[in-house]
């Protein structure tokens, strides 16, 4: 299994500076889990005014993943947002508004089944933002059945 975008075989080729765990960086970790566990996200907002260098890709997460919440005009995450945004250029296929190496949507903080969920959200809700997505639902269904992955995609369309 890739970590990130990084195959096992180039992983296992890189040295990456090893650093001595400590109690710091356990109870940063164990606060971020607890945080990230919590039924409301004031926990995970309130990790922002901690000292969060201990683990150095923290802040962007805690960042990212706030980003994600339901704006208060449009109840849209950063990412249906981006993905409104993209749609919204014209002639886009349902797999071009999945992010990607060199793809306009760069965005990766969630995986693609997550972001296909996304989509179908978009367009298949009581008042879809989104005309046009044929393939899905997005899911492991559809990973497993050829015959839903073949279907041709056509452009969608943003409302």
């Amino acid at each position: 299994m890739a970590v990130g975008d990084v195959e096992p075989e180039r992983l296992a080729k890189l040295d990456p500076p090893a650093i001595k765990l400590g109690r710091d960086h356990l109870e940063l970790a164990g606060r971020a889990w607890r945080a990230y566990r919590a039924p409301t996200p004031q926990a995970w907002f309130d990790l922002l005014k901690t000292e969060l260098s201990l683990l150095p890709q923290l802040e962007r997460c805690v960042v990212n993943l706030l980003e994600e919440l339901p704006g208060a005009t449009t109840g849209l995450g950063t990412t249906e947002t981006l993905m409104l945004d993209l749609i919204a250029l014209g002639e886009v296929q349902p797999f071009d508004v999945f992010p990607g190496h060199q793809k306009r949507n760069e965005r990766r903080v969630f995986d693609y089944w997550v972001v296909g969920a996304l989509l179908d959200g978009l367009a298949r809700c009581p008042m879809p933002a989104v005309a046009g997505l044929e393939q899905g639902p997005f899911s492991l269904a559809m990973h497993e059945d050829a015959v839903r992955q073949a279907i041709q995609a056509v452009p969608l369309i943003a409302h």
